[in-house]
C-alpha cells in the first residue's frame, strides 16, 4: 500500500519509482486521526526532478511536511506561491537539491524535488489529521485518501494531472 505516488518523466512519458519504505504511526482518540506518513524511494541515478502526488479527499489536513534527501531531514518552510517558484527555479539553476509543494487542485497536492542525486534515499514525511465518520451506530470508519474519487464517482488519473 503507498499513500501518494512517486513518478518522473522521460520524454512526454510518466514513469512510476517503486516505493522503498511506507510506513504510518499514529493514533486514534474517538473520532480524531493523528497520523505521521513516511514513504521513501531510492534514487539510482542523478535525476533533474523527482516529482509526489498525494490526494488529500479535501478532508485531510496536513500540518508538518518534511523532506529526507539521503541522511538529512529538511523541514518545509511556507512561502507564497511567486516566492517558492523562484527559489525552486534558481536553486535548480545552480544545481542544489530544493523541494516544492504546491497544491495543484482542491484534492490534490504535487511535490517536486529538483536535482536528486544518485544512490540516494528520497522520502515524504507528513504529519497530517482528519476525522473518521461514524457508518452505524456501533462502527466508526476510517478511511486515508489512497486515490481520488470524484464527485460522479469516477476515479482520477493522477498521471494525467
Amino acid at each position: 500500500m503507498t499513500l501518494g505516488s512517486f513518478y518522473f518523466k522521460k520524454w512526454d512519458y510518466f514513469i512510476n519509482i517503486k516505493p522503498k519504505f511506507f510506513k504510518i504511526k499514529g493514533f486514534q482518540k474517538g473520532f480524531i486521526n493523528d497520523l505521521e506518513i513516511y514513504q521513501s524511494i531510492e534514487v539510482q541515478t542523478d535525476m533533474e526532478q523527482v516529482s509526489y502526488v498525494l490526494p488529500t479527499d479535501n478532508k485531510l489536513c496536513i500540518y508538518n511536511m518534511e523532506f529526507q534527501i539521503g541522511d538529512q531531514i529538511i523541514p518545509a518552510e511556507i512561502k507564497t506561491d511567486k516566492e517558492a517558484k523562484e527559489i525552486f527555479q534558481l536553486a535548480k539553476k545552480v544545481k542544489k537539491t530544493v523541494a516544492l509543494a504546491e497544491q495543484i487542485s482542491p484534492d490534490l497536492i504535487s511535490i517536486n524535488i529538483g536535482n536528486v542525486p544518485k544512490d540516494t534515499t528520497v522520502a515524504i514525511i507528513l504529519k497530517c489529521a482528519f476525522i473518521s465518520t461514524l457508518q452505524n451506530p456501533s462502527s466508526i470508519l476510517t478511511k486515508i485518501p489512497l486515490q481520488i474519487c470524484q464527485f460522479d464517482g469516477t476515479i482520477r488519473d493522477l498521471f494525467k494531472i
